[in-house]
């Protein structure tokens, strides 16, 4: 969901002592004009997520300052107005809790910061401002752009890229669609085929290393003997074979591994064999 809010000057109905966004054409004198503090922002806010929650607890909220120029409160006022809703906002958002910041009003303001980009009445965002920005999902962006050039990742360690496109209405007003980018990278798993359990120091333990492709949650390692005892048994990384079976030195000889695995993504099943020689 997202929500814009686009100014903290508010009217209260002064024979109700309500609080009303607009005085409605009344006449004025049953209104008074104040702005609501930070603190009284950060209370309302706080109201809102409650309600949203409660309705629908893995809701997700994005919100936005809306970059147009509420003037008629006055240039100055209207800058102040924007500052509470900013810095109130800074202070409750909190993306664990799914409750995220979109920055339209800093993009107008900064990277579109230029008179072009209004309408004649100099408030509200012409169609040059109206567009669309992308999110690659790797820390670049690009804007203004509705079929952007091809993107090229560099390809490391991650293996998922969510590339989201951003449309801004002439409101300030955020909609947004989203797809996600497997990397299908290959699995590869490196089993050496001896160590030498001697205590020096140097190769005293055994455990096969893997690529980002796979799946942490799902990788075995068993290792038999040669009668087919299985004498290890680990999904831990930070469990290693010493070269020992219930506390006692395994002796020097060649013993046979099995590897479980799946890529991430992926619900097929492999499995590797292979042998290992302990060695003193």
């Amino acid at each position: 969901m997202f929500l814009t809010l686009g100014t903290a000057w508010v009217y209260e109905h002064i024979e109700s002592k309500t609080t009303v966004a607009n005085c409605h054409k009344q006449p004025q004198n049953k209104f008074k004009k104040s702005i609501l503090s930070i603190e009284q922002l950060q209370e309302n806010y706080q109201s809102i997520f409650s309600i949203l929650k409660s309705f629908n607890p893995t809701a997700t909220v994005v919100f936005s300052i809306s970059p147009v120029r509420h003037l008629k409160d006055g240039f100055v006022e209207n800058n102040q107005s924007k500052a509470h809703l900013i810095a109130a906002l800074h202070s409750v958002i909190n993306p664990s809790e799914n409750i995220h910041y979109f920055p339209s009003y800093e993009l107008l303001m900064d990277e579109l910061r230029d008179y072009r980009f209004y309408k004649k009445d100099l408030i509200h965002p012409n169609e040059m401002a109206v567009d669309y920005i992308w999110d690659f999902g790797d820390g670049y962006t690009d804007s203004l752009v509705f079929n952007p050039d091809p993107h090229d990742y560099e390809i490391d360690d991650e293996d998922l890229f969510p590339v989201t496109l951003y449309g801004i209405s002439d409101m300030g007003c955020v909609d947004s669609m989203q797809i996600l980018i497997f990397v299908n990278q290959d699995a590869i798993i490196f089993a050496p085929n001896s160590f030498t359990p001697d205590n020096d120091g140097l190769n005293d333990t055994w455990f096969p290393t893997h690529s980002s492709s796979i799946d942490e949650d799902f990788f075995e390692v068993q290792i038999f003997d040669r009668w087919g005892e299985m004498i290890f048994d680990a999904n831990d990384f930070s469990k290693v074979w010493d070269g020992t079976y219930k506390g006692r030195e395994c002796q020097v000889g060649t013993y046979s591994y099995r590897i479980y695995y799946k890529r991430k993504y992926s619900e097929e099943r492999h499995a590797v064999v292979g042998h290992i020689s302990l060695i003193k």
